[in-house]
């Protein structure tokens, strides 16, 4: 199993990778009650997840085939209906969760380039930055005002540039 991610405001809800079914899978523990349940069960298995800071959703990502092409899920931390995104699928290239409910979703697809999305809880997902080299999302602050993204400057995508943003897509700033 992989070490847990705990939710930031909610340090008691936990979320990890474990092959114990024989595929990895995502699994939910809550270390108040001491019991873990299995997110995931999928044929090929489900290589990312991770929990907002709320300790409220587990997002994990459903590719078709075990082939990395897919869209983002979340469900309840404690079960129920999965709920899809609703981006356009592509290949999975960072998520970021805020305390406000809101995510940054960085998705690549081949020809396109890569798109920032940021979805807000009763909104409809919106594409607020697109680069055309190699980027990922990397970060959110809690209230989700500013997200950070490392992107390729000039197609190296071995020296990596961080850039901020704030959450309409205004450029504040590289580092």
């Amino acid at each position: 199993m992989t070490l847990p991610v705990w939710a930031r405001r909610a340090p008691a809800r936990n979320v990890y990778r474990s092959n114990a079914s024989g595929t990895w899978e995502i699994y939910a523990w809550d270390r108040t009650t001491g019991t873990s349940r299995q997110v995931t069960t999928r044929p090929k298995g489900t290589s990312h997840g991770t929990i907002d800071p709320t300790g409220q959703w587990i997002w994990w990502f459903s590719d078709t085939d075990g082939d990395e092409w897919g869209g983002w899920m979340r469900q309840p931390f404690y079960g129920g209906p999965d709920e899809p995104i609703g981006l356009e699928p592509g290949f999975p290239s960072g998520i970021a969760l805020s305390a406000t409910g809101e995510a940054a979703i960085g998705m690549a697809r081949p020809g396109e380039g890569f798109t920032v999305s940021l979805v807000r809880p009763g909104e409809p997902a919106r594409v607020i930055y697109e680069h055309a080299e190699a980027a990922s999302v990397a970060a959110i602050s809690l209230d989700g005002s500013l997200i950070a993204i490392s992107h390729s400057e000039h197609g190296d995508s071995r020296h990596p540039a961080l850039r901020v943003l704030r959450r309409n897509g205004t450029v504040v700033g590289d580092l």
